[in-house]
């Protein structure tokens, strides 16, 4: 009888630290069709925002949600988010927002779909409260892509791409902050002397102040005046498609996407180390053999404190087409400046994750944002993630965003896992460890299914089921013995 207390009391404490200390993710499940749009540090603290996704809709109540990052224990990857503010943008979807140290200013770059064919584009400078000082606007026809805001020295360059028809072309706004509360116009143009095509990242070289390009055919350096200073071709730097670059100190890095051997269509990710001529000093190899791999899809790799992080999904469009709809692994790999890996983990695989960058903090832990899809209904969920200073979470499958189905989990349990079936559902379950392996799949087709753990030791076991190839649910099983 005594056996059989202890188990329970230690049972109650085992839940009870997973439910308190399961901060290392954060979900916006009131918050619809949203998406982590970005992180800004302003004055030693960690502030992200949220957004609505794009509208068809002018008269749409598309928000903006600050938040502010409340560490508890970075080396158990705890935190918590607090609402500062809610703006609202009547029509307007933002594509892009920086906060802009030296001046005090937010830039955001907005966009309103005013018919079918036309867009209307705003770049508007906001105080530290979100009050608009400023804004220069153009309409114009293109479907927008990727937005960069990019600050060197006493300017700041806005750069995106808007996809045609009637064809391809750049938006491009300079920011002089000798005119802090004035935002340049708006300039609809290419890159000469020949157009570039879909461009994924831009950053500031920080050797001449130009802007550093990745697109889907190399990698480029334009000048403020988009004239191509530099192009060189994916054989040349050997990565192309999706990818971002930067530049530090007399080296450049580049996380991006290539096939696999240039001819089969499935690509792997790669990091590379640059000398200034951009000849290949190192270079590592990332993704899931056999299977399309794609990187973060704002921001792919980061910088700070002598160390890099990249992040990819294991999964591509070449493989499912709408991407933000499969349930996925997303990895994060952290490397030193010579490109020795100091740790590789993934994270994931119980629900459908797509993220839209990553960021390293001060103290060497990480952050890694984008959104969730609910695959019953296909609505967008926003997303944040924290993990340590060695890449490690307390768990890596997150809690469901609501109850969908009248499947029951029998818990705590023992060498086999009961499910408990009311309505017949033909599904399965799929069992992970806490280390987000998977160590289990078991099919569900009774109104009592009993599925063989012998195999498994005791422990807490995250859990998704599976139906017609969507999540329908996640939650936690407890083996006892």
């Amino acid at each position: 009888m005594k056996k059989k207390i202890w188990i329970t009391i230690t049972l109650i404490n085992v839940i009870s630290h997973f439910s308190s200390a399961q901060d290392f993710d954060w979900t916006a499940s009131s918050y619809q069709n949203s998406i982590f749009r970005g992180i800004d540090e302003i004055n030693g603290e960690c502030y992200g925002v949220i957004v609505n996704n794009l509208s068809i809709d002018s008269n749409a109540l598309n928000q903006l949600l600050f938040y502010k990052f409340d560490f508890l224990n970075s080396e158990d990857a705890e935190f918590s988010l607090n609402e500062i503010s809610s703006i609202s943008f009547p029509g307007y979807s933002t594509l892009a927002i920086k906060f802009i140290e030296e001046t005090g200013v937010w830039i955001l770059v907005q966009m309103r779909y005013d018919s079918a064919n036309n867009q209307h584009y705003r770049a508007i400078l906001c105080d530290e409260n979100f009050g608009i000082l400023h804004e220069t606007t153009v309409d114009t026809k293109g479907y927008p892509l990727l937005f960069h805001i990019e600050t060197y020295g006493s300017k700041t360059y806005i750069l995106g791409y808007l996809l045609g028809p009637p064809k391809d072309e750049l938006l491009f706004i300079k920011y002089n902050h000798g005119r802090p509360f004035e935002i340049g116009p708006i300039v609809i143009s290419q890159s000469k002397p020949k157009p570039l095509p879909i461009i994924t990242s831009m950053k500031i070289d920080h050797t001449s102040g130009n802007m550093l390009i990745f697109c889907i055919s190399g990698i480029a350096i334009l000048d403020s005046s988009l004239n191509e200073v530099l192009f060189l071709n994916s054989i040349q730097v050997q990565t192309s498609d999706h990818g971002h670059l930067i530049n530090v100190e007399n080296n450049y890095y580049s996380h991006g996407a290539r096939d696999s051997s240039w001819n089969i269509g499935l690509r792997k990710l790669v990091i590379h180390k640059y000398d200034l001529n951009f000849n290949i000093l190192k270079a590592d190899t990332l993704g899931r053999p056999g299977h399309d791999n794609y990187p973060f899809i704002e921001e792919s790799i980061d910088y700070r404190n002598n160390e890099i992080l990249v992040g990819g999904h294991l999964d591509g469009p070449y493989n499912h087409p709408d991407l933000d709809k499969s349930i996925k692994k997303f990895y994060l790999a952290k490397y030193d400046e010579n490109l020795n890996q100091i740790w590789y983990k993934e994270y994931g695989g119980d629900r459908a994750y797509l993220m839209n960058g990553l960021h390293l903090l001060n103290d060497g832990s990480s952050l890694t944002y984008g959104f969730v899809t609910d695959t019953s209904n296909d609505v967008r969920y926003a997303y944040v993630m924290h993990v340590n200073v060695n890449g490690e979470i307390l768990s890596t499958i997150s809690l469901p965003i609501g109850s969908k189905t009248s499947l029951q989990i029998v818990n705590p349990g023992d060498e086999t896992l009961r499910i408990l079936n009311p309505d017949h559902v033909q599904a399965q379950i799929q069992l992970y460890d806490i280390q987000g392996c998977h160590v289990l799949t078991g099919e569900i087709n009774s109104e009592i299914s009993e599925i063989d753990t012998q195999g498994l030791p005791a422990g807490l076991y995250p859990y998704v089921l599976i139906q017609d190839g969507h999540s329908i649910g996640s939650g936690k099983w407890i083996k006892a013995k």
